[in-house]
């Protein structure tokens, strides 16, 4: 599940070429949106400064705001090196990481971490795709204009309630189109100033001979990348 939204580079995993490895691996950390540091006892080879490529990639990733996922190799740092001691120390400061004794704990922690990024962006829905919220959507993305034509004519063919200048969020809110305060999918496909903003890949098949129109969503590719290290 996790390999169809993430595509892991691995600097290991490279031909040899005519460029300066920490130039590939720093360049990598750049365009990642992910970055994943999994932290032993060992510290790397140094560099003329007296840093590792490990505690390279870390500065970078906090220098370019990316999101890290940093998991620690031991349930102490007796054994560690010295300058990788104070590499845990300094992202422990920085943000919660976690241990793991062997492969089964680190794919937990690891699988754990991962399933909670996806769900912070939405990735991963509970509810159904209409009811769902949108993708980063707010109040402002639904359009005032085209709720108030849908107020203005609700009342000709049925018994609803809502005058025609009703706020938008009370309007969405009577309709169950919002979900913690944000516009729902459906909220976005029926009165949204640019519904595909939030979701690229919705689309509304109308005049079906099959029945009413549905909402319906095309698997796109995420465009997120893991970095490991």
């Amino acid at each position: 599940m996790l390999g169809r939204f993430f595509e892991v580079f691995l600097f290991e995993d490279l031909p040899a070429q005519d460029r300066r490895a920490d130039e590939v691996y720093l360049e990598e950390v750049n365009h990642c949106s992910l970055y994943l540091g999994l932290f032993g006892n060992e510290y790397g080879t140094e560099d003329d400064e007296g840093l590792s490529p490990t505690e390279r990639e870390f500065s970078r990733a906090t220098e370019k705001d990316k999101k890290r996922v940093i998991l620690i190799k031991g349930t102490d740092d007796a054994h560690r090196h010295p300058k990788m001691r104070r590499l845990v120390q300094n992202a422990g400061g920085q943000l919660m990481r976690h241990r793991f004794t062997d492969i089964p704990s680190l794919k937990a922690e690891l699988y754990a971490s991962l399933v909670e990024y996806l769900a912070r962006k939405g990735e991963l829905r509970t509810l159904p795709f209409d009811a769902a919220g949108g993708r980063g959507a707010t109040l402002a993305d639904i359009s005032a204009e085209k709720l108030k034509w849908f107020l203005g004519q609700a009342p000709r063919g049925r018994d609803f309630p809502l005058a025609e200048g009703t706020p938008v969020e009370t309007a969405l809110a009577h309709l169950n189109l919002l979900v913690e305060g944000q516009p729902t999918h459906a909220a976005l496909l029926l009165f949204g100033n640019n519904p595909q903003r939030c979701d690229p890949g919705s689309f509304l098949p109308l005049g079906s001979p099959y029945g009413p129109p549905s909402v319906s969503r095309r698997a796109a590719p995420s465009g997120l990348a893991c970095l490991n290290r």
